[in-house]
């Protein structure tokens, strides 16, 4: 029991938690998952290859559904760093980017859909658009 206590304390001071609404859902494999990065761009209003203005690292909340939409499987937050990574099963799945400020219209994340395969861990690239043209 200590044991499991130390590594809830720990788990929840790093903010690695991630909620589950789908109890019926078998245990996602160690193996398998999404992994990737949040980006944010553009950046600036003209880019010319004298003056790159590459997107950035965004901290962003995703949350992850079944392909279809009818479950939602988990929320995951980026790092600082745009990093990211959850374990999930052999699926297809729905990743849909939540606004930073639900007040704001902008920057808006673009869903995706990914294909998990077994054993393997899927890269992925979640964008926001800034507005900016």
């Amino acid at each position: 029991m200590l044991r499991f206590l130390l590594v809830y304390v720990l788990l929840s001071l790093s903010g690695a938690f991630v909620a589950c609404d789908a109890a019926d859902e078998a245990p996602p494999s160690p193996d398998s998952g999404i992994q990737g990065v949040v980006l944010l761009g553009p950046r600036c209003p003209v880019v010319v290859e004298s003056s790159p203005c590459p997107d950035k690292p965004f901290q962003a909340t995703i949350d992850v559904y079944t392909a279809d939409q009818s479950g939602k499987m988990a929320s995951i937050r980026s790092g600082v760093d745009g990093r990211f990574r959850l374990a999930l099963n052999a699926d297809d799945y729905y990743l849909d980017p939540l606004p930073p400020d639900p007040d704001s219209p902008l920057p808006v994340g673009s869903p995706i859909t990914v294909t998990v395969t077994p054993g393997e861990w899927t890269d992925v690239t979640i964008s926001y658009d800034t507005g900016i043209r």
